[in-house]
């Protein structure tokens, strides 16, 4: 694992990775910006075919941007994901104009930490069968 989530080698990297409430999450970087994924519980695996728009109750920074298998855990359940590569955000990648050099965020590992816990504090609030059912019904 490595400490720098901004650096000049551009490859996937896991910064953080643990478990927080029974759920696994792991903290990424490309080296431009970094991404948090946390595993969902079996209970919604069902759910989750194609369902962008049933995750949109959580709120997150960017809001919920993948969805599936996190190739980058071993663990074959479903994940789901966001990223800090939204507008206002440092991104690494623009070399070629002054963007990068504004005001943007450069997030910390203990920042995203926080943001996952909070993530993963809205999903146990629906982990009752049918109030998830509810919240992913009126979104249809």
């Amino acid at each position: 694992m490595q400490n720098t989530i901004y650096t000049n080698n551009k490859e996937f990297a896991i910064l953080k990775e643990g478990t927080y409430k029974s759920h696994d999450f792991i903290i990424t970087t490309c080296g431009y910006y970094p991404a948090a994924y946390i595993k969902l519980l079996n209970q919604f695996a069902p759910e989750l075919a194609n369902t962008w728009d049933k995750f949109d109750f959580i709120k997150v920074h960017g809001g919920i941007s993948f969805i599936g298998k996190c190739y980058l855990s071993k663990d074959e359940g479903h994940w789901i994901g966001w990223d800090y590569n939204c507008a206002g955000d440092y991104n690494d990648s623009y070399p070629y104009n002054s963007y990068k050099n504004y005001n943007t965020k450069k997030w910390t590992i203990k920042e995203i930490y926080e943001e996952i816990k909070l993530v993963i504090d809205q999903v146990i609030v629906v982990k009752d069968y049918a109030l998830w059912k509810l919240l992913t019904d009126n979104h249809n």
